[in-house]
This record gives C-alpha cells, structure tokens and sequence, in this order.
C-alpha cells in the first residue's frame, strides 16, 4: 500500500526549527568540546595508560596502538 504525503498523518503539521542563536550557540559548544577530548585522550590519558595501567611501558604503548583497531 502506498502513503500519498497529502494523506499521511502529520503532514499538514508545519516544521519548527530551532533558534538562529540556538544553533550558532551548539556550533560554538561542539566546537571547544571536541578539541578537549582529544586533547586530554592523546596527552593526559595515553601516558597515564602505557605508564600505570599496564605492566611495563613498552607493553602499554603496544596495547594503546591496538585499542583502535579492537573497537571494530
């Protein structure tokens, strides 16, 4: 069966968009926030990982390298 969208349910309903300031506000947010995540995953959390939550060093940088790719 197919739906005409003059039919459909909701059609006649007009879109509400959100706020010109809104949506510039959430660009700006999103904007700093991303860079803070990788910041603090690449030179705050990395280190801390290879250097106390592994057993050596060596085997903690072998072990990041591979988190990547054991995500998939």
């Amino acid at each position: 069966m197919a739906v005409i969208v003059s039919e459909a349910v909701g059609a006649d309903i007009a879109k509400k968009y959100p706020r010109r300031a809104a949506v510039i506000s959430w660009i700006f947010f999103d904007w700093a926030a991303q860079p803070y995540f990788t910041l603090i995953t690449t030179f705050v959390f990395a280190p801390y990982f290879a250097g106390f939550v592994a057993p050596n060093p060596a085997s903690g940088q072998a072990l990041w390298d591979l988190r990547p790719r054991l995500r998939a």
